[in-house]
């Protein structure tokens, strides 16, 4: 079954130094505002996650497939929500 998405999120990233960095972007969005990340049953979130470089569907792949490289200049970087 395919996810849907609940929003997308653009983020601006300004690099501060000259060497590349690689990192991945792991986002959530608090629905009930309670500070947290609530999960189900084996830790499936309850509420919209997003990583970079995933569409949505199965478990997120490795570090490997989802990272970001930025370098010393800015990057706009989109991150869907999806809701599992």
């Amino acid at each position: 079954m395919r996810k849907r998405i609940i929003f997308g999120f653009f983020f601006v990233l300004a690099a501060v130094s000259v060497f590349s960095q690689t990192s991945v972007v792991n986002i959530y969005q608090d629905a009930n505002q309670n500070g947290e990340l609530d999960n189900r049953l084996f830790n499936i979130p309850k509420e919209p996650v997003g990583i970079s470089n995933w569409n949505g569907s199965g478990v997120p792949d490795s570090f490997e497939k989802l990272k970001l490289t930025v370098d010393n200049m800015t990057h706009i970087i989109r991150v869907n929500l999806f809701l599992m």
